[in-house]
């Protein structure tokens, strides 16, 4: 009988609670009003319509307004649609006694009072001629407009960002080889846990959150109700179907009774999570005059890893000895020599804390560093086991040759929990390294000589550094040369970001390809390694070849043969026989000149 009544009281309660829980799902959200959260502080819609524009419609309302009529004495006629209702609605405006202006009329209730109609201005027709009437009118729907809203996040700074366990698997780049190194970057890595905020959370952790439900209308609510859509996370506190009171509008006129309320709830992570973020989705309905109206939002709850992750490096260092910054720079300021004497040793820490009340085992740990680096031991992996609440701490110390500001690369940590690996990588913190900096410059002025020729090689000697240096250079000649003048050995101090340059000549005695030696540096009395890569230099010395002579070709001179010009003689029985033209031409030419003044002299008649 017991378990009869056992089984009847389960059944009742699946029968009772499972509706609840699935009534977001079955709700049809699609066909309610959904608040725009845009226009929660407006007062209405401002509309004008003429006898160019007759009708204006409201998709987002479902309303229409068209106008009918206007007359001279200042009255409108509107067809109003609401939601497939119509009604025609009279806007009655009077003129003043000087007929100056429309008195305005009062606002006027439509569609059950779910509707105002608020008259601003009126332009009634005028003349012979209707002319140019309009009116401008604001409508504005009576209704409730639920919001609901999620308690704020608080920001909280952590030193490590999560790589998605789930992206660690990509298909679509190597099916036979899926699994992608956490340091590639093709990787997603989830950027919203650079900030550890309010909404982001550890396994077995409650997950605290409060839902306030404002109504910004000018109406009450009746059936109000909260869905909660968890995502998968559950209950501790609260359930995911809640019954509201009737809340009155902000706006509403008259109502001076509740028009919030905040449901508190308590969530869980289930005990084996299968993702990384979880979405609650949050839904509050309320009716009106048989319409739904609705508003939904959505906040985002975060799985941390149960293991933080943490690298430091000590943020400024020495490349000499501090017990030579005195000796080698007694000339420089004393606050200076101060700072650097503070700067130590380069030491790496890596920190690793378990979060969690139960022990992780196998956690494994890896470091990489720079080039510009090197380590005095040489692994930088460790696997280890973390207790419940336990924290290690590993060091280790890195040397460089080079000053300058690096940031060093991100540690990884990798662990098995839920199922899934989680791969963590830390940040990238800074160092600063003071000291010389050394560049080496050494070429010749000619790369290819004449057997017995000279050539100048100059060596420049830059300090890229923020020290200052007592820096010596001592060059070598190559083989088959002679050192024609100059010094192959220099020695003084260079400042910061200041450089100098020595120059020597040398011969060569022998032909071929000869590369010139690197000199050897020193800097503050120790032999040290040239900061950077040093160019190799050549020279190609070749044989001596004389000129070959040029012969010189003399061309004879060549005299030019004179030919006489001769002039053509004219018959002399020629010159007798046409002689008389003599006196012929002198007499055409006068008689035409004749000719011509007298016909200028007709024209100007």
């Amino acid at each position: 009988m017991i378990k009869v009544q056992l089984f009847a009281c389960l059944v009742f309660l699946l029968i009772i609670i499972m509706p609840l829980a699935g009534g977001v799902l079955e709700e049809d959200w699609s066909s309610y009003i959904r608040i725009d959260k845009d226009r929660r502080d407006d007062k209405g819609q401002d509309i004008t319509l003429s006898i160019v524009r007759r009708s204006y419609s409201s998709p987002a309302e479902n309303y229409t307004v068209t106008v009918k009529d206007f007359d001279a004495q200042g009255s409108v006629v509107m067809d109003f649609n609401y939601k497939g209702k119509n009604e025609t609605i009279i806007l009655s405006g009077t003129w003043d006694e000087n007929r100056t202006k429309i008195i305005l009329p009062a606002p006027i209730e439509a569609f059950d009072k779910t509707m105002t109609i608020t008259p601003l201005e009126i332009v009634p027709a005028a003349g012979s001629f209707t002319c140019c009437p309009e009116a401008k009118i604001k409508i504005n729907l009576i209704r409730p407009e639920l919001f609901l809203e999620f308690d704020k996040d608080t920001d909280k700074k952590i030193e490590y960002r999560v790589v998605n366990p789930y992206a660690n698997w990509n298909t679509s780049i190597n099916r036979d080889n899926p699994y992608i190194s956490p340091f590639d970057s093709s990787i997603d890595i989830e950027t919203n846990t650079t900030n550890e905020t309010h909404n982001t959370y550890r396994q077995n952790e409650d997950i605290p959150m409060e839902i306030s439900i404002i109504n910004y209308g000018d109406a009450e609510t009746q059936n109000t109700v909260l869905y909660i859509d968890t995502d998968g996370l559950d209950f501790k506190e609260g359930t995911p179907y809640n019954q509201l009171p009737s809340l009155g509008g902000r706006k509403q006129v008259g109502f001076n009774g509740q028009t919030n309320i905040t449901k508190k709830i308590i969530l869980k992570f289930p005990a084996k999570p299968d993702r990384n973020n979880y979405t609650v989705h949050a839904y509050v309905k309320g009716e009106k005059n048989n319409n739904i109206y609705y508003y939904d939002d959505s906040k985002v709850i975060t799985l941390l890893p149960s293991i933080g992750l943490l690298k430091s490096v000590t943020k400024d260092s020495l490349l000499i000895d501090r017990k030579d910054v005195e000796s080698i720079y007694p000339s420089i300021d004393s606050d200076e020599i101060s700072r650097w004497l503070q700067s130590g040793d380069i030491i790496v820490t890596l920190g690793v804390t378990n979060y969690q009340n139960y022990e992780i085992k196998k956690v494994n740990l890896y470091d990489t560093l720079q080039k510009q680096f090197i380590i005095e031991n040489n692994s930088l992996n460790w696997t280890f086991d973390l207790k419940p609440g336990e924290s290690k701490e590993f060091t280790y110390k890195i040397l460089t040759n080079r000053p300058g500001k690096f940031s060093l690369p991100s540690a990884l940590l990798t662990y098995s929990e839920f199922n899934m690996t989680w791969n963590l990588l830390s940040d990238n913190p800074s160092t600063e390294v003071h000291g010389p900096c050394i560049q080496l410059f050494k070429k010749p002025d000619k790369p290819v000589i004449i057997k017995g020729n000279n050539t100048n090689i100059s060596i420049t000697i830059r300090n890229i550094g923020d020290m200052p240096s007592k820096v010596a250079v001592n060059d070598s000649l190559p083989g088959n040369s002679t050192l024609i003048e100059g010094n192959l050995h220099y020695e003084g101090r260079i400042l910061p970001k200041d450089s100098t340059i020595f120059t020597y000549m040398i011969s060569f005695d022998q032909e071929g390809q000869t590369e010139l030696p690197n000199p050897i540096l020193y800097v503050n009395g120790k032999e040290s390694p040239v900061c950077g890569d040093l160019i190799k230099s050549t020279i190609l010395v070749q044989k001596y070849i004389p000129p070959i002579p040029v012969k010189t070709l003399i061309v004879p001179k060549k005299t030019p043969v004179e030919i006489p010009l001769k002039t053509p003689e004219i018959p002399k029985n020629l010159l007798v026989e046409y002689s008389w033209l003599e006196g012929v031409i002198p007499a055409f030419m006068l008689l035409l000149a004749v000719i011509v003044f007298f016909m200028l002299y007709r024209k100007n008649i």
